[in-house]
């Protein structure tokens, strides 16, 4: 008995083999969690790696925030993240179901967590055509202000006076730490 390959029938065994595929694409790129206790941003790569940052936002931790680094991969609903956290040279190996995965949200559940976690993709602003157009070198003037910037979980502000001084300060919820 000989089996007619249809169109039809060649998308949906196409759909049921790459369905992790899809999921892996759509997963691609940098992705930040907030609660009330932590901020978490993870960095999932084309090429499969993945850089993941927590910090506390209740207690000082030293170093903050702790980083992970390694593999990637999505299987049957799964998001398996093989890695090292990095300052502690120690393997971590976690896996989180994969709730809901739209363009800008990502729901994820751990293996021993109780309620689902939310991210929201990151972008980085493009600036081409301003880039473009300018028509001056910018100069130390130009520069002289206060200057917000978001960074690897942390919110820090720059400010840069006309007598060539400056200071550094992060704020959290709030709180100001010099």
């Amino acid at each position: 008995m000989k089996i007619a390959f249809t169109p039809f029938l060649i998308a949906i065994m196409l759909s049921l083999v790459s369905c992790d595929r899809v999921t892996e694409w759509r997963l691609v790129g940098t992705w930040r969690g907030e609660d009330d206790e932590s901020v978490e941003e993870i960095a999932l790569n084309s090429d499969r790696s993945y850089r993941e940052l927590n910090g506390s936002k209740t207690e000082l931790t030293i170093p903050s925030p702790i980083e992970q680094t390694g593999k990637w991969q999505v299987q049957d609903g799964q998001l398996y993240l093989d890695g090292t956290v990095t300052w502690a040279k120690q393997p971590i190996h976690t896996t989180l179901r994969l709730v809901k995965v739209r363009l800008n949200e990502l729901i994820i559940r751990g293996s021993e967590a109780t309620r689902d976690a939310a991210f929201m993709r990151l972008y980085l602003p493009t600036c081409h055509q301003s880039l473009s157009m300018a028509k001056t070198q910018i100069t130390e003037k130009d520069l002289i202000g206060v200057w917000r910037v978001h960074y690897n979980t942390h919110d820090y502000e720059y400010s840069l006076n006309q007598n060539g001084s400056f200071s550094v300060g992060g704020t959290s919820q709030g709180a100001t730490s010099i």
